[in-house]
């Protein structure tokens, strides 16, 4: 019987060479559901690597990790889409310390390296990539996707990477993962660049709102109801603002109450 996998409301099932490969990957996102769904394959019939949907070829790249960093991107875009009517923030986010972290960071500002350095810390996982906020402000759907590393965060989380492989996504074990209700307490962090000394502020309310506007799909400063739902998220919250610093100095201040 052929696994089925569900990412938000998309439904998909792996094959290829490298189905092994994306299951080990996907696991957080194995479902009991026996719906079939799209196919998303992963195969090198020539020289390249294929990724496909449906037998449809979507990209082809010159190396395996490559390959792999294409389906999750793949996956997480139709993940996105099947979710038109939803309000989903691009955020990381982790459980840690029996409190909800959110974690907002603009490209390069090392939001998948905190969350990884999160998880090293005994964290829960819910995702590096998207949140739905609900009518009253509420997380209730996450994407627990594999963490998507470049070789200088897997540096700075203490590994060694191979600098002309490019990225690899970092499986996460579904026993690292969140299930059941998120705790109330809830930290927001927005992260800057990573990297030179350590900076920590406390923003206020409407600086953590701006920022979070601007991570939303569809964009919340274009629909009051997605407007809405980021004030009531960020409505009473403790909200930590992190520029530079390592991934254990930004733990150490996430912490900090």
């Amino acid at each position: 019987m052929t696994d089925t996998y569900r990412a938000l409301g998309f439904a998909f099932t792996i094959d290829g060479s490298e189905a092994s490969s994306l299951a080990e990957l996907l696991a957080p996102l194995r479902s009991v559901s026996g719906e079939a769904g799209i196919r998303l394959t992963v195969d090198r019939p020539e020289k390249l690597w294929k990724v496909l949907l449906d037998g449809s070829e979507k990209a082809s790249y010159r190396s395996l990790p490559r390959a792999l960093t294409g389906a999750i991107w793949q996956m997480t875009q139709k993940a996105i889409e099947s979710r038109p009517d939803s309000l989903l923030l691009h955020a990381a986010a982790v459980v840690l310390d029996d409190r909800l972290v959110i974690v907002s960071g603009r490209s390069g500002a090392g939001k998948s390296t905190t969350a990884a350095a999160l998880l090293d810390a005994g964290a829960r996982y819910l995702t590096d990539e998207v949140l739905v906020v609900d009518s009253k402000g509420r997380v209730v759907e996450w994407l627990p996707r594999p963490l998507g590393l470049d070789v200088t965060s897997i540096e700075l989380l203490g590994g060694t990477s191979n600098r002309r492989a490019g990225p690899v996504e970092r499986p996460v074990r579904p026993g690292d993962c969140w299930s059941g209700p998120l705790p109330d307490p809830c930290t927001i962090v927005l992260l800057d660049e990573i990297g030179g000394p350590l900076e920590v502020t406390r923003p206020d309310r409407s600086a953590v709102v701006a920022r979070l506007i601007g991570e939303t799909f569809p964009d919340a400063d274009t629909t009051q109801w997605g407007l809405d739902r980021i004030e009531m998220l960020t409505r009473d919250r403790r909200a930590v603002q992190i520029k530079g610093g390592t991934p254990t100095e930004r733990i150490r201040a996430i912490r900090t109450p």
